[in-house]
């Protein structure tokens, strides 16, 4: 893959950052563009990582555009609570104090 680091030491910390990341897909990311940095093609790292090429592709892009910062996962909006805000309070008190007699029937 065409991509050159946008650090002079970013190969040095991708490679250390690999070394003692826990998170697996974090692990990854750092070793995709460790290998892409290092002129492998986007198949081979693919294999030796265990991930589609279309997924290497994805996070040397994010690499070029955005920096080893861009290789963290953003934020996700999700699907909204059911549950207001206002009443959070009130059903964790319900929960921790037990089951009531009506619950027992």
């Amino acid at each position: 893959m065409d991509v050159v680091p946008r650090d002079g030491n970013d190969l040095e910390v991708l490679k250390r950052l690999a070394a003692k990341e826990r998170v697996a897909r974090l692990r990854d990311r750092y070793r995709i563009v460790w290998l892409a940095l290092q002129g492998l093609e986007a198949l081979q790292i693919a294999d030796k990582v265990g991930c589609s090429r279309r997924t290497v592709q994805q996070w040397v892009y994010r690499y070029r555009d955005e920096g080893l910062d861009g290789l963290h996962d953003r934020p996700r909006t999700g699907q909204p609570k059911k549950l207001p805000t206002t009443s959070e309070a009130a059903f964790r008190e319900r929960l921790l104090a037990g089951p009531t007699e009506s619950d027992r029937v």
